[in-house]
C-alpha cells in the first residue's frame, strides 16, 4: 500500500498535475458600456450573481485570485474594478498616485476573491489618516511653521 501511494506521489510531482482552485473574473469600468457579465458593476459587488459560466475561473495552486480597484481622487468614485487569477501575488495594499488610487488584493483559495466589495479606498483612507491635520497636510505644516515663526519673534522681542 505505501508503495502504491508512493508511486502516485511521485506521478503527481512529476507530471505537474496538482490540485486547483477557482477565482472569480469579471471587470467594470465605469468609462465603457456595461455588459453583461464583462463592465459588469456586479463584478465589483455581487460577482457571485453574474453568470458562473463565464466567470468562474480556474487557477493551478502556483496561482493567486486577485482583484484590481481604480479610485479616481478627482471624482471620488470606483472608476475601474478587475477580478481574475494571477500567476503571481499583486500583493494586499493601495498605491495612491496623482489622481488615483490604485489598491490590489491576492489570496488563494475557492473564490476567495469574492470577499472585496470594491470599498478598498474606504479601507486606505480610514486606516491612513486622512485627518487635516496629519503630519504631512499643508495646514499642519503652515500651523508648524506659524508656531515656530511667532516663538522666533517672541524669544527675540521680548
Amino acid at each position: 500500500m505505501h508503495f502504491v501511494l508512493f508511486k502516485l506521489t511521485l506521478f503527481v510531482h512529476l507530471t505537474g498535475i496538482t490540485e486547483a482552485f477557482q477565482c472569480y473574473q469579471c471587470s467594470y469600468d465605469k468609462l465603457s458600456n456595461t455588459g453583461k457579465d464583462w463592465n459588469n458593476p456586479k463584478c465589483m459587488t455581487a460577482p457571485g450573481e453574474l453568470d458562473r459560466r463565464t466567470t468562474h475561473y480556474p487557477c493551478n495552486d502556483t496561482g493567486f485570485c486577485t482583484f484590481t480597484e481604480t479610485y479616481s481622487l478627482v471624482s471620488k468614485v470606483v472608476t475601474s474594478y478587475y477580478r481574475s487569477c494571477h500567476i503571481t501575488s499583486l500583493g494586499n495594499q493601495c498605491t495612491q498616485e496623482a489622481t488615483r488610487l490604485m489598491c490590489f488584493g491576492s489570496c488563494k483559495g475557492d473564490f476567495c476573491n469574492r470577499n472585496d466589495t470594491g470599498r478598498q479606498h474606504v479601507k486606505f483612507f480610514g486606516n491612513s489618516s486622512s485627518s487635516i491635520y496629519t503630519l504631512t497636510s499643508p495646514l499642519f505644516i503652515y500651523v508648524l511653521i506659524y508656531l515656530c515663526v511667532c516663538n522666533v519673534y517672541k524669544s527675540y522681542f521680548s
